[in-house]
């Protein structure tokens, strides 16, 4: 799907709405549980199944070369090795998004992995209607560049299939106070052919 813009009121930045294409040079970070299989054609095959991010479970060949590493190729995929890397034992610089939209509120806490990882929590406004998301709080994480100069991609997924995806300004989140760029949020109830856009107005903080 390409991106759907929107021009945030009252300013010249262009806010580009999820979902748009992401860079494959962007590394994701992953949790889940991995088995291996004996494919039809004799060759072994493993399976991640994420935990806690819109992809439900990710199948690839695996060959260990002769150094030990891990060679993965899904179908129709290149191949690439999985290398060892130190662990970064930069502490995080939290941040905190108090975001304020027509018919719900939203929290966004970016704590774990270098602000590429965190939560988002939903609260709905009394004139809340079917089309939004119900009060809610569940795990984001990042997904790649999206596309449009200096954002971030982020998505997540509630406890009731729900997916939600948006945008964040790296150079916003650099700043410890203050408004950032209007966020848009797309949210895709489960089963639904196609998301709605909503508009949240966001301030950024520290906690």
């Amino acid at each position: 799907m390409g991106a759907r813009r929107l021009k945030s009121h009252g300013s010249d930045d262009v806010v580009p709405f999820i979902r748009v294409p992401t860079s494959k040079k962007e590394a994701l970070v992953l949790r889940g549980t991995y088995l291996t299989f004996a494919g039809d054609r004799g060759e072994t095959l493993l399976s991640f199944d994420v935990t806690d991010r819109s992809t439900d479970h990710l199948i690839y060949s695996l060959e260990i070369t002769l150094t030990g590493a891990m060679r993965l190729e899904a179908i129709g995929g290149s191949a690439f090795e999985l290398k060892s890397g130190a662990p970064d034992t930069t502490p995080t610089d939290k941040r905190v998004l108090r975001c304020t939209g027509r018919r719900w509120d939203a929290v966004i806490t970016l704590d774990e992995n270098q602000r590429r990882r965190g939560t988002m929590k939903v609260a709905r406004h009394s004139d809340a209607e079917r089309s939004d998301p119900p009060n809610t709080s569940f795990t984001v994480a990042y997904t790649g560049v999206t596309g449009v100069t200096d954002y971030m991609g982020f998505d997540g997924v509630d406890r009731s299939g729900n997916g939600y995806d948006f945008p964040l300004r790296r150079s916003g989140l650099e700043k410890t106070s203050g408004p950032i760029s209007q966020v848009g949020v797309g949210y895709t109830p489960d089963l639904s052919p196609g998301g709605w856009p909503n508009t949240l107005r966001c301030t950024n903080a520290t906690r």
